[in-house]
């Protein structure tokens, strides 16, 4: 089926239309200028409708913008205005194909869409059989030459071919160096065939220009030369060179043709002759070999032009090639651009990942932190009461025991059994008071907030750790603690440093099982304070210590670990300036050492 762009503003006509031919033909419709533009871009379009009444625009200009830029599509042009005048100006500047008067019969309207259809067809069969006669016409042109050669000439058009030999020769040409051959491709030209100039032109994209690409002169002309020629200034030498036609002029006469040529070249080089060669890519012509000469006509043997055929095939050649090579390295870029975009994509992602692991940590230990506070708090009031009451009836007991002493009774014995019961009671609610209270303590150390650095002992930090994960440290473990005694401490963010201490002691007491031991040191070395935590526990393989310190990566259950301890870890002891690092041997145990700077450079 063949598709046909309706452009009217109408909506009853457009669905009337629709309705009429949807079953022979693929109908776009478009009612403004743009819409209409796009799909002639986009679509491939056998026949437009237009109607000249359009809102914000003309249909006649609409029309003559298709027959610029789409001259093989067929035109239809509807109109209810007087219809000679109207129809007369379409023809003119649009150069319509077809034309009705609105209302129009759906009869009528299927035969001229026929007949566009038709006229577009011929159109395309017209145009590849140009592109044969054109292919043709050269083989047919270069025949006659080949057989226009005399025989006496046979040496002498041995020796022009060693031009092509030498450029075929050119370690630039073999390189496919595309801008350093063609300047070396021009001199051997001049030097070869005896000409005052030699230079290849290329033709943009859209054929509206020619740039020199690259030239040699033996005239001082090379200066003042002209880099760009353009179709509007020079409208018959281009529509000659694009239909593949050899411009050769023994002598520049004063035709239209000719004083373009002159123009193209500075005004004192005395421009007498010149050859100009279209190269081709398959059927389409994108550049031009021109060679010229100065101040005396020439006459341009056969030989000369068959040599120069010759040398445009090897020309094509080339361009081909450097076209391809700029294809390849757009392609590499655009590859390692998006390579470089990936990577970055991937390093932006990850660091995503841990920025949310660390604001996701953070806000968690910043609720548990508010919640031990709470709670130390909440605690506090009734174990004030508790110490109280228990000091009160301390008091109060020793009276009482003072009082029974001094009677004699027949139950003293018992009484004196009982006392002691209520003594031993007593004692184990103190001691139990004294073991809240320092718990509360811990948990207020624990969880005070990191606004600015000051002062922290180390050891009561290890201490509030060991203290709080009491219920954890069973008989089985034993702590072995060797503190150095004129150690004191370090200035740092002490509820950070818990947490990493409470991380480390924690994954040793998960990984010892019986007859664990957890050994803690502590220890000044230089600027540094170190504090080991060593257990003897499961250990660590080669693969998991590579990973250790990755996000989210654990070797414990869900129950046990969420795999961000020791990364956390890690980032809060850098943040310290100091260093933290793990040792391990599968079966034997772990060792992980802490260094913290006693002194942290604010300002680092």
């Amino acid at each position: 089926m063949k598709n046909i762009l309706l452009v009217e503003h109408d909506y009853v006509d457009v669905e009337i239309f629709k309705r009429s031919f949807k079953e022979e033909y693929v109908i776009f419709s478009a009612d403004t200028y743009d819409e209409a533009i796009d799909l002639l871009k986009n679509e491939v379009i056998h026949a437009i409708i237009v109607e000249e009444m359009m809102q914000g625009f003309s249909g006649i200009d609409l029309l003559k913008t298709v027959y610029k830029e789409y001259p093989d599509i067929p035109r239809i042009f509807l109109t209810a205005m007087d219809y000679s005048e109207v129809m007369q100006k379409a023809i003119n500047e649009a150069n319509v194909s077809f034309y009705l008067k609105k209302p129009f019969r759906s009869e009528e309207m299927k035969v001229v869409l026929d007949s566009a259809i038709d006229l577009y067809h011929l159109r395309q069969v017209n145009k590849e059989l140009e592109k044969e006669l054109k292919n043709k016409n050269r083989i047919l042109s270069r025949r006659v030459l080949e057989q226009s050669v005399n025989l006496d000439h046979q040496e002498q058009l041995l020796g022009k071919y060693h031009l092509v030999e030498q450029v075929a020769s050119s370690q630039h040409v073999k390189l496919g160096d595309w801008d350093s051959a063609i300047p070396q491709i021009a001199s051997i030209v001049v030097s070869e065939v005896k000409a005052s100039s030699a230079s290849v032109w290329i033709l943009s994209d859209d054929k509206s220009e020619m740039v020199n690409f690259g030239s040699y002169d033996i005239t001082n002309h090379e200066e003042k030369k002209i880099e760009t020629i353009y179709s509007c200034d020079f409208p018959n030498y281009f529509e000659t060179i694009l239909k593949g036609i050899n411009i050769r002029k023994e002598r520049l006469g004063k035709d239209l043709l000719c004083e373009e040529i002159i123009k193209q070249f500075p005004s004192d080089c005395n421009l007498k002759a010149i050859l100009d060669i279209p190269f081709f890519i398959e059927e389409d012509v994108v550049g031009v070999l021109r060679v010229a000469n100065y101040d005396k006509t020439r006459k341009w043997i056969a030989s000369d032009l068959m040599m120069l055929l010759t040398l445009s095939e090897q020309l094509s050649n080339l361009y081909i090639n450097h076209k391809k090579k700029i294809l390849e390295s757009e392609l590499l870029e655009t590859n390692n651009s998006l390579i470089t975009y990936q990577e970055e994509l991937h390093t932006q992602l990850e660091k995503l990942e841990k920025t949310q692991s660390k604001l996701v940590v953070s806000e968690k230990m910043a609720a548990i932190g508010m919640l031990l506070a709470g709670i130390a708090h909440e605690i506090n009031n009734p174990v004030n009461f508790v110490c109280g009451g228990a000091k009160a009836i301390r008091s109060n007991f020793e009276y009482l025991q003072d009082i029974c002493s001094k009677f004699e009774s027949k139950g003293k014995e018992e009484a004196n059994e009982l006392l002691d019961e209520i003594s031993e009671l007593l004692t184990n609610v103190e001691l139990g008071a004294e073991r809240i209270i320092t718990i509360v303590k811990e948990l207020k150390n624990y969880s005070r907030a990191d606004d600015e650095l000051m002062f922290f002992n180390i050891h009561e930090g290890l201490d509030t750790s060991l203290t709080l994960l009491g219920n954890k440290i069973n008989d089985n473990i034993q702590i072995v603690k060797n503190y150095e005694k004129k150690l004191v401490g370090v200035y740092c963010f002490p509820g950070q440093i818990n947490q990493v201490f409470m991380n480390v002691i924690n994954n040793a007491v998960q990984a010892v099982k019986e007859n664990g031991i957890i050994n803690i040191i502590t220890k000044s070395v230089e600027d540094d304070v170190e504090i080991i935590i060593k257990d003897n526990g499961v250990g660590i393989d080669d693969e998991g210590l590579s990973k250790i310190f990755n996000p989210l990566y654990t070797t414990k259950s869900k129950d046990e670990g969420n795999g961000m301890g020791l990364y956390i870890s890690k980032e809060i002891i850098n943040k310290h300036q100091g260093k933290l690092e793990v040792n391990s041997v599968l079966g034997e145990g772990t060792e992980v050492k802490i260094s913290i700077a006693k002194n942290m450079n604010t300002n680092g």
